[in-house]
């Protein structure tokens, strides 16, 4: 499931009226921007900065400086009376907004990762409780005037609302405002959140009509005002993005954050902290917050390609291994999402795909190659669990998506997936055969069908008959099997059989159909080749023979349907190949032999059509009656895990 088609349904839950964020928006107080000081006097909260004392001071000098010309040179001055009678009258009240943005880009140039510059023009103001007031007059300025000032207050007023959780003490020691209401917290993250961004983008020139991804201008006296506002921005978002645990709230600030990813990626530690809580909050549990998540890290990797691409693919790859660690009915689809994610971030470059894919194909090979010569029960666990069948659902997928032939999904230019097919079929075999007990039978069953997909999609031949032809000579199909009352056991969900199921009769058929639809499955691929009746001799030949020594009715009934179809199939290919004007040397014809016509037409797709359809709904009923159960039988398998380990001891 692609998390595109969430999309829609997510800007609706999260539209630009604020009546859908409950309470976290304080009302309007519709103030001028000229009236910005004033509000915050009425509340009680602001005091003379240092560097307007500092320029008030300037002033003082310059009219000390006008009194000296006015001595020495009287002519000159009285010049200046009648022409230029407002450079004489210089007062602070002169002084504007422009003046103000300065002064705080001036303070702001030396903050560091504490943000301490910004509170250095504050001068400590320890009695600054921000109000409903407050914020509405700041909010008015950032719509109305798109003030710097404005963006500057407010922002010390996020970081003492990302700054609760430390003492009231040390709070109102270290900050230069106070926010001690949850009204107005909530208040100043939305509004921060919200306006602040499109106040950097109208001072730098960034505007709706450049591409998705603007380029951030980090040179030029405008990026120097806005630079450390940037910085204090980021830090404190990525502190609050740890601290909120409201749904609604997460939500909102995580698609708001979005529009600021030009600019994380311009600090790339507060870049770092970022994706590492977006990460986090890509395998929690709702799934709106694991969707605008993906979508964060996909333009984080895209505004920024180095480092972010490789940090998003390594980070992603490894919080899916860790994820997929406990799987079940609940968690399936949770799981399935985040590997579809990663299938969508590693075709966003071919080069890197390939290069992390190689890597971690390559530490599956290494651990497959430990329980081949430790033989140890440490190191069968490494290869059979979860986490190493996911892995390999995962690069399945990646190279299923990107070298598919029939949509042209390959790159035509670049490198492509391809060479990695053999060494991940090599390794997903190998993983098979290792052990190949009846308890793990599941297991062998994942693989066969990851395999089959893969070759259905790549066209890569990828024999696989003989891997079903082991579980026919297996003893779990030999031996008389013993009743049981048990319920037909869940193969989706699993990798490993209870062993209150090992022998019985429930266990032994949902074997025996496990096998019939993955040959199926299987020799449907080739429903159309030209040398299908060759490719299914030695399955006929194989299933007769099982069906002759076999007492198992249901199992038979089943295994000799299926060789009926295969020989029908075989009868359509033979029918039809006997017109054909070209020999077997021809590869070319060969290859196009029945290309042009449609597989439903061969008895044996037809077969297999109508059998998976059937399967699926017995599939779906069979996991919505596990759901009532699923958490006894998950604790159950943790308490017999150590009796389990000995079945892992090679014999």
């Amino acid at each position: 499931m692609s998390p595109r088609l969430h999309i829609q349904e997510l800007d609706e839950n999260l539209s630009d009226d604020d009546e859908d964020l409950d309470g976290f928006e304080a009302d309007d107080a519709g103030e001028d921007e000229a009236d910005l000081d004033a509000a915050e006097n009425a509340a009680g909260t602001s005091e003379i900065s240092q560097n307007k004392k500092a320029i008030l001071k300037e002033i003082e000098e310059h009219k000390k400086q006008l009194e000296a010309l006015k001595e020495k040179d009287p002519e000159f001055y009285k010049y200046l009376q009648e022409n230029d009678q407002g450079l004489l009258d210089f007062e602070d009240d002169g002084m504007d907004d422009d003046d103000d943005e300065d002064e705080d880009a001036e303070d702001l140039a030396g903050d560091d990762d504490d943000d301490q510059g910004m509170d250095e023009d504050d001068a400590q103001v320890h009695d600054n409780v921000v109000t409903k007031t407050m914020v509405s007059a700041w909010k008015d300025s950032l719509i109305k005037t798109q003030s710097l000032r404005a963006a500057k207050r407010i922002l010390l007023a996020f970081k003492a609302a990302t700054t609760l959780d430390q003492s009231e003490d040390e709070s109102k020691a270290s900050l230069a405002y106070v926010v001690d209401d949850t009204t107005v917290f909530n208040s100043v993250v939305l509004t921060t959140i919200k306006y602040v961004p499109s106040v950097f983008n109208t001072h730098l020139g960034v505007t709706a009509e450049k591409p998705y991804v603007p380029k951030i201008p980090q040179s030029g006296g405008k990026w120097k005002k806005i630079h450390p506002l940037a910085k204090s921005f980021i830090g404190n978002l990525v502190k609050l993005l740890s601290q909120i645990t409201d749904t609604t709230m997460l939500q909102f600030v995580l698609r708001e954050s979005e529009a600021l990813i030009p600019y994380i990626v311009c600090f790339p530690k507060q870049g770092k902290g970022y994706l590492k809580e977006l990460l986090k909050l890509w395998t929690s549990a709702n799934e709106q917050i694991r969707i605008v998540s993906f979508l964060c890290m996909r333009k984080l990797a895209v505004t920024q390609p180095t480092p972010y691409l490789d940090s998003c693919l390594k980070g992603a790859y490894l919080a899916y291994v860790s994820q997929s660690k406990i799987t079940n009915v609940y968690t399936w689809t949770q799981i399935d999402f985040s590997a579809g994610c990663l299938v969508e971030l590693c075709g966003l470059h071919p080069v890197s795909t390939y290069q992390h894919a190689f890597v971690y194909i390559r530490q599956l090979a290494i651990h497959l190659r430990n329980a081949i010569t430790q033989k140890t029960k440490e190191s069968f666990k490494m290869v059979y669990n979860w986490q190493f069948l996911h892995s390999l659902r995962l690069w399945s997928r990646v190279m299923q998506t990107y070298c598919d032939r029939s949509s042209g999904a390959e790159p035509s230019s670049g490198m492509s997936m391809r060479p990695l097919i053999y060494p991940f079929v090599q390794v997903a075999l190998g993983a098979l055969r290792l052990k190949p007990s009846a308890k793990f039978f599941p297991f062998r069953f994942h693989i066969v069908r990851l395999l089959i997909q893969l070759s259905n999609k790549t066209g890569t031949y990828i024999p696989l008959a003989a891997q079903l032809f082991e579980v026919f000579e297996s003893a779990e199909l030999r031996n008389k099997a013993k009743p049981s009352t048990a319920k037909p056991m869940d193969f989706i969900h699993s990798i490993k059989a209870p062993n209150n199921y090992l022998g019985t009769r429930v266990y032994q058929n949902n074997v025996v159909d496990e096998v019939v639809g993955l040959m199926s499955d299987y020799f449907a691929s080739f429903a159309l080749s030209i040398s299908f009746p060759e490719l299914v001799v030695p399955a006929i030949i194989q299933i007769k023979r099982f069906v002759k020594k076999s007492k198992n009715f249901t199992a038979n009934k089943q295994l000799q349907q299926l060789v009926e179809k295969l020989e029908q199939n075989s009868q359509f290919i033979e029918s039809r190949r006997s017109n054909v004007d070209f020999s077997p040397r021809d590869e070319g014809k060969c290859m196009n032999f029945l290309q042009d016509l449609d597989p439903a037409v061969s008895p044996l797709y037809k077969y297999n059509a109508a059998r998976q359809k059937l399967k699926d709904q017995q599939n779906a009923k069979l996991v919505e009656s596990d759901e009532d159960e699923e958490e006894d039988e998950l604790e159950a398998e943790l308490e017999g895990e150590d009796e389990d380990e000995d079945e892992l001891e090679m014999e």
